[in-house]
């Protein structure tokens, strides 16, 4: 498993900036070929001053595997935890689900909860994960009717890879400066970022992208600053104004080779003879026409890190700018989707809502054996993250 991406890209950044935290580990390798305790000796030496506690589901090593010993686990522990990581094989007696309900509600505002090592025989844990981020996503109902599993209360975020997935618990006062909110920096230093805009975006108004953009944007651009970025949706007709958004990214990082596309072709005639595009460049057309994404990649060259797609929200128009585009992000980028809240509204229905696409792609990562094949995961999709209203695809290769 190449655990080293979802923990280089959550567990290092939050223990970086909060080396004190309280990490729980469930598994302490009973049964493993490493033997018990093999980890141990990596998070001590990553995270020397963290307070680290180990729990198992064995009988014959340690720790209990019905739900008296989850008990003991949680009178055992003093005050609440930052981070938990389930490792224990989740065949066991005791469901993961079991130990995520009893942890769940211990875990501090802002903290995460991995879980590693699914069992293809179990359905359940991806079964509950996709119900999760359909939630996230979109508050009217699934064409199936009400989730069977309702998502947990102050459930954040979800990221998935191939055998593992995070979930982030959102942090629950305004104040994201308050140091017991453990939230991660470039997530505050996005949304102050945004707030001092005098052209304030929606994007942290209207929505919370700052957790997505602070989470993978932020970190990709502090390391390569002159990045090629494409956003589809440059905001003509918007309350926020034209340009947004634009501005934003370029107060962040000067240096980036922005790109904008837009459908309104007069709109950006007039902004660009006005004076208010400099700084970027913009191609035009709709974002659900094969020829026109062609004609984009042509103009522009291609060889995205970045795509943020904020554009019509219509179903058919995502999916077909995605499959259009996608090819052209290059090895370890990133492909934004905003607004998905909308995908079962019937003015944007004109198509699969993008939830049940990566609903689909978060199954097939974890549980591949019961998985669907309706949408089929691209082979060179790395991990899935989404928040309310949107995901983040990453793509392999930036490792």
């Amino acid at each position: 498993m190449l655990l080293h991406v979802i923990y280089g890209t959550f567990l290092l950044p939050f223990m970086q900036t909060h080396p004190s935290a309280k990490l729980l580990e469930v598994g302490s390798g009973c049964n493993q070929d490493y033997g018990p305790g093999a980890r141990k000796p990596l998070w001590k030496k990553l995270f020397p001053t963290a307070a680290f506690w180990e729990a198992s589901l064995s009988t014959t090593c340690e720790g209990e595997t019905k739900q008296v010993g989850l008990q003991k686990w949680l009178d055992s522990m003093v005050g609440d935890l930052h981070v938990v990581i389930h490792s224990q094989n989740h065949h066991q007696q005791t469901p993961a689900w079991t130990v995520f309900d009893s942890l769940w509600p211990r875990l501090r505002p802002g903290g995460m909860y991995f879980i590693e090592a699914f069992n293809d025989r179990e359905a359940g844990i991806s079964n509950r994960l996709a119900q999760w981020i359909d939630q996230l996503l979109i508050w009217a109902p699934s064409p199936s009717g009400a989730h069977a599993h309702p998502m947990p209360s102050g459930l954040e975020s979800i990221y998935c890879q191939r055998q593992a997935c995070m979930i982030r618990k959102q942090v629950c006062r305004r104040d994201l400066s308050d140091s017991g909110n453990f939230v991660a920096h470039t997530v505050y230093s996005f949304e102050q970022a945004a707030r001092e805009m005098r052209q304030q975006t929606d994007k942290t108004t209207t929505h919370k992208y700052q957790v997505m953009f602070g989470t993978f944007l932020l970190p990709y651009l502090q390391s390569s600053p002159q990045a090629k970025m494409l956003e589809i949706g440059l905001g003509c007709g918007m309350v926020s104004g034209t340009g947004a958004s634009a501005r934003l990214w370029l107060k962040l990082f000067p240096s980036l080779d922005l790109w904008e596309a837009e459908y309104q072709a007069t709109c950006v005639d007039y902004e660009r003879k006005v004076g208010r595009l400099d700084g970027f460049r913009t191609v035009t057309g709709d974002q659900g026409d094969a020829a026109t994404l062609q004609e984009w990649l042509i103009t522009t060259g291609g060889n995205f890190d970045i795509i943020i797609d904020d554009g019509s929200h219509h179903n058919k128009h995502v999916k077909a700018s995605f499959e259009g585009l996608w090819p052209a992000v290059r090895p370890g980028g990133l492909y934004f989707l905003e607004d998905l809240q909308v995908g079962r509204e019937a003015e944007y229905a004109d198509g699969p809502a993008t939830s049940e696409i990566m609903q689909s792609w978060v199954q097939q990562m974890v549980n591949p054996a019961n998985a669907s094949g309706r949408f089929p995961l691209p082979p060179d999709v790395e991990s899935v993250y989404c928040q309310w209203e949107a995901c983040v695809v990453r793509k392999a290769g930036g490792f």
